[in-house]
């Protein structure tokens, strides 16, 4: 059946559930799972503008860092369960392109 599901994530009070669902749903059908987030890019913003043309490596990581404490949560709860996972950030402006991006590099047979 599915070997490997995308669970993207928000961030939101609802993640923890769905990681939990998610772990257990590809336990039982012994997948892996690629956690996926995607920061919002500010950098149409004046100060996003800035920070960009200062240092692009700078302004990346700032908004990486955002993401990685959703998708460090995820992926310990994975691990925990003994499930082969790993966490993705992008950085974007439409959700939507970067989930089935990310399903296509994956080989992802399921969004979640």
């Amino acid at each position: 059946m599915y070997r490997h599901i995308l669970v993207p994530l928000d961030g939101s009070e609802l993640t923890t559930s769905l990681v939990a669902q998610a772990v257990e749903f590809a336990l039982g059908l012994g997948a892996r799972i690629t956690f996926f987030t995607m920061v919002e890019d500010y950098g149409a913003t004046q100060e996003g503008a800035l920070m960009r043309t200062l240092s692009p490596e700078a302004f990346e990581n700032e908004l990486k860092q955002r993401a990685s404490t959703v998708i460090s949560k995820a992926v310990a709860v994975g691990q925990a369960a003994e499930l082969a996972c790993e966490g993705v950030v992008r950085i974007g402006t439409d959700a939507y392109e970067e989930i089935l991006q990310v399903a296509k590099e994956k080989e992802c047979d399921l969004i979640y």
